[in-house]
């Protein structure tokens, strides 16, 4: 699918030459341009999402944790994995890292959501 674009419902392949004239453009992007939330984003980020930390918090005790101000004010910096190897008292497993994961690479971020609400009622 790579290169390939849709005009004015004819398939063509890039690179391609445009006159002038009117066009209706189609194409399926690589990349998604909605931003989700992943492991790796300072977890100041994924907490001030409270909808995101609701579905979270079931999952490991790290989320109990991160709640308190002045932890999340220390730590929030560190992104999930970094929190899981430098302080001892944080385990996420595997399994929950996996839960995490798949909540976190389908949730938009709460921007994105905004926007997607919005567009959803036009």
């Amino acid at each position: 699918m790579k290169d390939k674009v849709e005009i004015n419902s004819k398939r063509l392949s890039l690179p391609l030459e445009l006159t002038n004239g009117d066009f209706t453009i189609s194409y399926v992007p690589e990349n998604s341009y909605i931003e989700y939330y992943n492991i790796n984003m300072p977890v100041k980020e994924l907490m001030s999402d409270a909808e995101l930390v609701k579905q979270l918090r079931p999952i490991n005790t790290v989320f109990d944790f991160l709640q308190d101000p002045d932890n999340l004010k220390k730590f929030g910096e560190n992104s999930m994995v970094e929190l899981n190897s430098l302080l001892p008292f944080i385990n996420i497993s595997d399994e929950d890292f996996n839960q995490i994961s798949k909540i976190l690479d389908t949730t938009p971020v709460t921007s994105e959501r905004k926007f997607l609400n919005e567009r959803r009622s036009l």
